[in-house]
């Protein structure tokens, strides 16, 4: 039988060991949409109670070999147990820092992204990870055309109700980009929205 959410914590084993090894200052990893994200985060946990169930049943065999034999050498099983431990703690530990780790949600300005990242947010609490800022994309902040304004209307009481229910956190809007994001140039641009503003302040009335 496979071990539950052993390849997402071998995912994370990856990324500390590149944390650890401390080339860069900073180390960004996308994760997939909500489900899948509060999969990947909830897998240290889950790995945990399979590592304390796997473990009981290692104690039961322990005591009758020593029964039988008088003696018990840890073996292969015992070892992976052991190491399996180790990193799940390394996990848990870097991911519950507020220090080391924090964790940007992305949604856009519609009413089932708006739920979507509340509910992350609550689920991000359970598990002790820190979130300080909010990301909403795709904004539309022209007024060229009759769609653009009818669009930026529409948006404008899910922004509204973002600055609302994540009052605690910066939130940053990008807004829409005639083109696609691909490119040093159009990466800069996106950096100057994300990162060279030290507080964004956007009048929503």
């Amino acid at each position: 039988m496979s071990i539950p959410g052993i390849d997402e914590v071998m995912s994370f084993k990856t990324i500390i060991d590149l944390i650890e090894e401390n080339n860069y200052e900073k180390y960004v990893v996308d994760t997939a949409p909500t489900g899948h994200a509060l999969r990947l985060l909830s897998s240290p946990v889950l790995l945990d109670e399979w590592i304390k169930m796997a473990a009981k049943m290692r104690w039961k065999y322990r005591y009758m070999i020593e029964s039988f034999s008088g003696e018990y050498k840890d073996d292969e099983a015992d070892v992976m147990l052991i190491n399996l431990k180790k990193t799940v703690k390394r996990i848990a530990a870097l991911l519950s820092n507020g220090n080391k780790c924090e964790f940007i949600p992305v949604c856009i300005p519609e009413d089932m992204a708006i739920m979507e990242t509340e509910r992350l947010l609550h689920e991000l609490g359970q598990f002790k990870i820190t979130s300080r800022q909010l990301i909403i994309n795709n904004v539309m902040e022209s007024d060229e055309s009759g769609f653009c304004r009818q669009r930026k209307k529409a948006q404008l009481k899910y922004l509204l109700k973002a600055n609302e229910l994540f009052n605690k956190l910066r939130i940053v809007t990008v807004p829409v980009f005639p083109d696609e994001i691909k490119g040093l140039a159009a990466l800069n641009k996106l950096k100057q929205v994300l990162f060279d503003v030290k507080e964004q302040k956007r009048d929503l009335t």
